[in-house]
């Protein structure tokens, strides 16, 4: 039955392995040809196993593609043989395949050869295969003669001016994802992508056998003879002087001052002019490594400058962003900024050039804050409501930098910072130098120290976990890191909570204690916890390791009650002392949860303590 479209009929083979695999590992290739149009796709791949994956990938790509849907798949049911005809797709590689190893050039570079083989049109059809295949007439310009040599331009990113710009290699292929081309520079081994480069296929190369020495002697000896690179660089030569008529190449436009060439099409070209075009200075391009520079001091002041007028001239204000509206990013600018004669004239930094901002906007920009800003003159910027007399502190930017620093701004949602029943002891630790040396890949003292902080401004409800993670600081394990990470995850759930504060007459500090029993395995201690509440909101928190041994439920509640009643009178005196609200109600309450310790601290008089117990226990 003949083919009357694309897609009603595909060819595929599976070729491998190779003795020498492509430059990134692979050894296989797995082609399919379309039988209507000849139109072929080459995909390398490590092993055969992987060719179901690429079979989807292709599927959707090309279903997508020409909106139509693949009706039967044709191959060799997984048999290995190369060369053999099965009607297109073995006989669409065979020819080439043998002029590769006529070259010599089959067993070092089989893939790379063959992919741009793809690239190529076919004799099978009346009209290209690309046009059978997109309806449209191809264009041939960026086609070369595949192993020509070539004068290429490669991107070196710490390229000097004083380097050469070019290299002598062999064009073997066509990007995948630019406009360039691939080349293999026999001078180091290696392959490479660019889209600057001469192409040298209007000459003959005296004899294949020369092309196939200069490749083959790269991959067989561990060294190159000197002879035999003056002798590639000598036929260079020759060739170029051979006459040839008509010569209709330009020759390159030489000058003797410094100017910039005009910017190719290909994004590689344009990376190498950014970065010749970069200035003599190291200026920094961020706050971190102005932090860094030896020159901190002259960056920072600078920044100084550019945000004082920033507020001279009332250029913001700061204020909490509405819900729904999504604001413009900001970034620091650092330039050192030079005279006629090229001395230094001073460091500048802008934010928002200034000289342009005492013009009226119609509409609301909201911007984001300029890193390293701070408002108010040093002060911490607060939540206030002001209708309904509240207050709200947060570090919702804080936690959003913690997450970023390890890599889990999109990490799961946590639901407690630690799991019901979990105990830490010194059995979690490293055991050996062997596990000493793989936790060091793990930033677990980062990790603890950043949760420390947020602990301490505003997180009350992770003081217990990170005051357990910081006891085994000295000598963690895996499983003291990955309990911190779930702490990090339940803060990127709740990083919008904060601390709140609502106007009130009628002041009153109050406080909560509690307490575990044997919280650590190794000595046997309990942990206590308190909380004070002030205008309905927390205002100072602790969780800490016990001094004493307490043998039963009650002992611990009670010490942990007396540690709270110690730190309440002295709350209570420090708040009074700032003479900042007319009084606070008296006497001080403290909700324990125990009941047996509650009976056990109002008792009047004193009788024989637990062994666990000092006379100081009491109240």
């Amino acid at each position: 039955m003949p083919i009357g479209d694309v897609l009603e009929l595909i060819h595929t083979n599976i070729c491998g392995p190779f003795p020498t695999p492509s430059w990134n590992g692979q050894q296989y290739f797995i082609t399919f040809i379309d039988d209507y149009s000849r139109y072929g796709y080459l995909y390398l791949i490590h092993e055969k196993s992987q060719s179901l994956d690429v079979f989807k990938n292709f599927k959707a790509e090309v279903e997508n593609q020409l909106s139509k849907k693949i009706k039967a798949v044709r191959s060799d049911r997984g048999g290995e043989y190369y060369g053999r005809y099965d009607g297109s797709g073995e006989q669409r590689l065979g020819p080439f395949a043998k002029y590769l190893m006529e070259c010599g050039l089959f067993l070092n570079t089989p893939c790379q050869g063959l992919r741009a083989k793809m690239v190529v049109p076919s004799k099978a059809v009346a009209k290209t295969p690309y046009e059978l295949w997109t309806s449209k007439k191809p264009s041939i310009r960026h086609l070369h003669v595949w192993g020509c040599p070539a004068k290429a331009r490669p991107y070196k990113p710490n390229e000097k001016k004083l380097d050469s710009r070019t290299m002598s290699c062999y064009f073997v292929g066509y990007s995948e994802r630019s406009r360039g081309f691939k080349f293999y520079d026999p001078s180091t081994r290696s392959f490479f992508e660019t889209g600057n480069a001469k192409f040298i296929e209007d000459v003959e190369l005296s004899g294949r056998e020369s092309l196939r020495k200069s490749i083959t002697g790269i991959q067989d000896t561990p060294e190159i003879p000197p002879a035999q690179v003056m002798e590639l660089i000598r036929v260079h030569q020759e060739v170029t002087q051979q006459p040839q008529e008509p010569q209709v190449q330009v020759p390159l436009r030489r000058s003797t001052r410094e100017r910039r060439s005009t910017i190719s099409d290909d994004y590689v070209v344009y990376l190498q002019e950014h970065e010749l075009d970069m200035g003599l200075e190291d200026d920094p391009i961020s706050v971190s490594q102005v932090k860094q520079s030896s020159d901190s001091k002259k960056w920072i002041e600078a920044m100084k400058d550019e945000m004082k007028s920033m507020k001279d001239n009332g250029v913001w204000n700061l204020v909490e962003l509405p819900k729904g509206v999504k604001p413009i990013g900001c970034k620091w600018i650092f330039k050192t900024k030079r005279d006629s004669k090229g001395n230094i004239v001073r460091a500048t930094s802008n934010d928002v050039k200034t000289a342009f901002l005492n013009g009226n906007i119609d509409e609301t920009i909201y911007m984001v804050q300029p890193e390293n800003f701070e408002s108010n003159d040093s002060k911490q910027l607060i939540h206030r409501d002001r209708s309904r007399g509240i207050l709200g502190l947060s570090q919702k930017a804080y936690i959003d930098k913690v997450l970023s620093r390890f890599g889990m701004s999109n990490c799961a949602l946590g639901d407690t910072p630690v799991a019901k029943g979990n105990k830490f002891s010194l059995h979690q630790c490293s055991k050996n130098e062997l596990e000493k040396k793989d936790m060091e890949r793990f930033p677990n003292a980062s990790a603890v120290g950043s949760l420390m902080y947020a602990q301490v401004c505003t997180r009350s409800d992770i003081a217990y976990i990170v005051g357990m993670l910081g006891r085994y600081l000295s000598n963690p394990g895996m499983d003291h890191w990955k309990k911190a990470k779930r702490v990090i995850r339940y803060l990127q759930r709740t990083k919008d909570y904060m601390l709140t504060y609502s106007r009130s007459s009628h002041l009153e500090i109050v406080g909560y204690s509690d307490s575990d029993f044997v919280g650590c395995l190794d000595s046997r201690r309990s942990t206590s916890g308190y909380i004070f509440m002030l205008a309905g909101g927390a205002v100072s928190w602790k969780s800490v390791k016990q001094t004493l041994i307490a043998s039963s439920t009650m002992e611990a509640e009670f010490i942990a009650c007396y540690e709270a009643s110690n730190h309440g009178i002295w709350l209570q005196n420090f708040v009074t002392q700032l003479q900042i609200v007319d009084g606070i109600e008296k006497p001080l309450r403290i909700n324990c949860d125990n009941k047996a310790a509650e009976l056990y601290s109002k008792k009047t008089e004193v009788r024989q303590s637990p062994n666990t117990l000092t006379s100081s226990s009491w109240l």
